[in-house]
């Protein structure tokens, strides 16, 4: 762990700052020349690891680039509670976004807002950045089991209400855009949003677009639960955009309905295209994005978007097998879902191995194959089974059950050999999985 001093680089775009753990993440916020820099996750985080922690405070005005480079940040957690102000509050991950943040998925994030008192100051709520510039971006991003709680006086001013913004993704622009490129591209959200009776802008994917900014590929499945009667400017996709903003191929889950049985409330159905649960599920629906592609580090074009009939669009770093290639003994947890080296035992061993998905997919087929192998002849076999008695004796595993993130099942390897010997050795279990 680099402990707040980055596991490498030196900020460039050519060679990012490695964040191996919360504290390299939190060393962004150091001062203005860290917040213009460039970085590169190498791990996942997960807040839970973290007992001390109690609340994350957003990294205010980030003008650099955030390459989460296909990893998660699981359980973010921000607490904001505040009485009667003229102060104005953003509570996110992100503040005032000016720079980009790219390949990142938030995997149970909440965020909890309560307001008791009144005054003059309005508030933006996301758990990605709560407000965009001009200059920002955010892409291939998602947010997945996401949760806001937003409480606030009932006796806030109409013009509190309406400079107020709620997402997931993002809560709202500042000022006007002047690219063609898109604001937001390439990302969903799923989740809910828990939001204050009045005219507040609460969106899946970003609460208010003002003038000419673009949102693009994205989609979202969230439920909105209003404390009181619906707001006009709610919409599970968008709250708003401005006449000059454009939605492009972006889908809404019209099957989800928010507290009033509407999930189409704001201008979801002239912006974005909805589709029920089961649509949602057909990759017929997002031939789109098809042509979505984005560079990997080393120049080469890959597919953004992963679209397979029975499951939800996920983006492609969400699913790729990553090369963790470690000694793992007998029984131990493992983590990877390329479960990289296992040390076989002796004659007919057999060995339990735990699967643990953490990358909201489904395991399909897993079969087994050598490595190395040590003094192992020609009639050593490698089986798997899912149970250890009976021991099914299979070369591969099909249909295997369907793992949610977090989600465990066990199976069982054996090295047979009947020529009489200790045998030793290495062998990988190989996992072909598909989007959930």
């Amino acid at each position: 762990m680099a402990n707040g001093n980055f596991g490498g680089g030196d900020g460039t775009p050519e060679n990012p700052y490695l964040i191996e753990d919360l504290w390299d993440l939190n060393a962004i916020r150091s001062n203005a020349a860290m917040r213009r820099s460039h970085y590169k996750m190498v791990r996942d985080i997960d807040f839970s690891n973290y007992p001390n922690v109690d609340s994350w405070s957003p990294i205010d005005n980030f003008e650099g680039v955030l390459d989460g480079n296909g990893h998660y940040i699981f359980n973010l957690y921000i607490q904001h509670r505040v009485g009667a102000t003229a102060t104005n509050h953003q509570v996110g991950f992100l503040t005032n976004l000016s720079g980009v943040i790219k390949g990142l998925t938030f995997v149970k994030p909440i965020l909890d807002y309560t307001r008791t008192g009144a005054g003059s100051g309005h508030f933006r709520i996301a758990v990605i950045s709560s407000s965009l510039n001009p200059t920002s971006r955010i892409e291939r991003c998602a947010v997945e089991g996401g949760v806001i709680n937003a409480v606030a006086n009932t006796s806030l001013s109409n013009s509190v209400q309406t400079s107020s913004r709620i997402s997931l993704i993002a809560g709202g622009t500042l000022g006007a855009s002047n690219s063609d490129y898109p604001v937001v591209s390439n990302c969903y959200a799923a989740g809910s949003i828990v939001y204050p009776t009045g005219e507040y802008f609460v969106g899946g994917v970003i609460g208010r677009t003002t003038s000419r900014y673009i949102v693009e590929n994205c989609y979202a499945r969230v439920k909105l639960i209003s404390l009181g009667s619906n707001s006009i400017n709610a919409g599970a996709l968008v709250g708003d955009i401005s006449s000059t903003s454009r939605i492009v191929n972006c889908f809404w889950d019209s099957s989800i309905e928010s507290s009033a049985g509407n999930p189409g409330s704001g201008p979801d159905q002239t912006t974005g295209t909805p589709l029920t649960t089961e649509q949602m599920q057909e990759s017929k629906h997002f031939t789109a994005w098809d042509s979505a592609y984005h560079e990997d580090d080393e120049g080469n074009l890959i597919k953004t978007w992963t679209t397979v009939n029975g499951y939800f669009p996920k983006l492609s770093h969400q699913i790729q097998n990553r090369m963790q290639l470690i000694d793992v003994p007998t029984n131990t947890e493992i983590t990877s879902l390329d479960f990289g080296y296992i040390v076989a035992g002796s004659r007919s061993s057999i060995m339990e191995i735990t699967l643990r998905s953490r990358y909201l997919v489904a395991l399909r087929v897993i079969d087994i194959s050598w490595i190395r192998n040590v003094g192992i002849s020609d009639k050593t076999r490698l089986k798997l089974s899912r149970t250890e008695e009976p021991f099914e004796d299979l070369d591969r595993l099909t249909i295997i059950d369907e793992l949610d993130y977090f989600d465990e099942m066990k199976l069982y390897a054996q090295v047979d050999t009947d020529i009489g010997l200790e045998t030793g050795g290495a062998f990988r279990v190989n996992v072909n999985v598909i989007p959930k």
